[in-house]
């Protein structure tokens, strides 16, 4: 996927997936709307996820405009996080970065420490230190409720039951 963003009118910035047309900001507001009030009916309105946009320039403020994808997802959509990368990135390594992290999130790191660890692994395997160009504004110590191991571990025990 590709970012496009546009210094004059933030409202211009899109969102382009393999394949597809350019998703402008203010479609993707839509279908959030739309996501936000699907939920409505539930007791517990659940906090928004966090958002690992990857994509080129994903996280790139915008000096002259409004709004950019940071501060949409932050502030007017308020989701709990936003991860994504300050320039282009190789596909490759982006996705590579990107399952790194989700490893170490979903197995009980914190979202600082699991950048942090996706980073490491990057540049320890692969020799290659672009994850440094990955911008998290997101409380490091965000966590998911029920680590992976956690859960394997607990249907495991019921196996020898």
């Amino acid at each position: 996927c590709h970012v496009y963003t546009d210094e004059e009118c933030s409202w211009k910035c899109s969102l382009q997936l393999t394949g597809g047309q350019p998703i402008a900001l203010e479609t993707m507001e839509a279908y959030l709307v739309d996501l936000k009030y699907s939920r409505v009916g539930h007791k517990r309105n659940p906090e928004m996820p966090l958002v690992f946009f990857n994509a080129c320039g994903s996280s790139s403020l915008t000096p002259k405009g409004m709004t950019s994808f940071p501060e949409y997802f932050l502030i007017r959509n308020q989701n709990c996080g936003f991860i994504g990368s300050e320039t282009s990135v190789p596909d490759l390594f982006s996705g590579a970065f990107c399952q790194q992290f989700y490893k170490y999130l979903i197995r009980g790191s914190g979202a600082g420490e699991a950048i942090f660890a996706a980073r490491h692994k990057m540049l320890a395997r692969y020799n290659n230190p672009l994850g440094i160009l990955f911008t998290s504004y997101v409380d490091p110590y965000l966590r998911v409720s029920v680590p992976v191991d956690s859960i394997s571990s607990t249907s495991q025990g019921r196996q020898h039951e």
